[in-house]
């Protein structure tokens, strides 16, 4: 739950810019696999959804269904969805077209449409797994005293936007060797493949 406007970027996991959603997911999903040991547990989907009090324009002729629908997409949630187990169906199961419920809709030959925020059980797994190492590298790093600069710029957004410390940080552009490191966003498909890519060679793929 987020009272800003926070989306779920796959480039943002994969630069380990945004990791909580992913690991609040596998948290939930390792104890309910504990509490069930006979049972194969499924993430059926991970979402931010942002608290808000949406405002519809009540136009002339605009009929109850119309202004709930509008509700609803404006609540709709964003992150990812299993394709797996049909899950889409236990979270919407009446919709057609583009759901106001999920970040999923179908084209008319009834396939998932190219702007569905979803996941196949084999992505699910790379994409856990490359977080849970980007964790142990982090705490790792911190346990060896790594304190150094580290900003970044992706989109025309930086890391450092809304920071506080920045009096404490000192960091300034104008010094050599303190630019920012620049993040490309990069589509789901790109994303899994670096990602398996990393988790196979051991290292780092730019």
């Amino acid at each position: 739950y987020k009272s800003g406007t926070t989306k779920f970027d796959l480039s943002q996991v994969y630069y380990g810019l945004k990791l909580q959603l992913v690991l609040y997911m596998e948290a939930v999903r390792e104890s309910e696999a504990k509490a069930h040991p006979d049972k194969n547990v499924i993430s059926a989907g991970m979402f931010y959804y942002n608290i808000a009090d949406p405002i519809v324009d009540e136009k002339p002729g605009k009929s109850e269904e119309d202004i709930r629908s509008e509700l609803l997409k404006s609540l709709c949630v964003n992150g990812l969805v299993s394709t797996t187990a049909d899950s889409i169906r236990h979270f919407d199961k009446d919709f057609t077209g583009e759901s106001s419920v999920i970040p999923v809709s179908y084209k008319k030959d009834g396939g998932l449409s190219s702007k569905s925020q979803v996941v196949t059980g084999e992505q699910y797994d790379i994409m856990c797994n490359y977080v849970k190492g980007k964790i142990k590298d982090m705490g790792l790093g911190i346990l060896e005293g790594d304190i150094a600069k580290s900003p970044y710029v992706m989109e025309q957004k930086s890391g450092c936007d809304y920071c506080s410390f920045k009096a404490i940080c000192g960091y300034d552009e104008e010094i050599k060797g303190f630019e920012p490191k620049r993040f490309n966003k990069l589509g789901a498909e790109k994303v899994f493949e670096k990602m398996k890519g990393e988790k196979d060679d051991g290292g780092n793929v730019e």
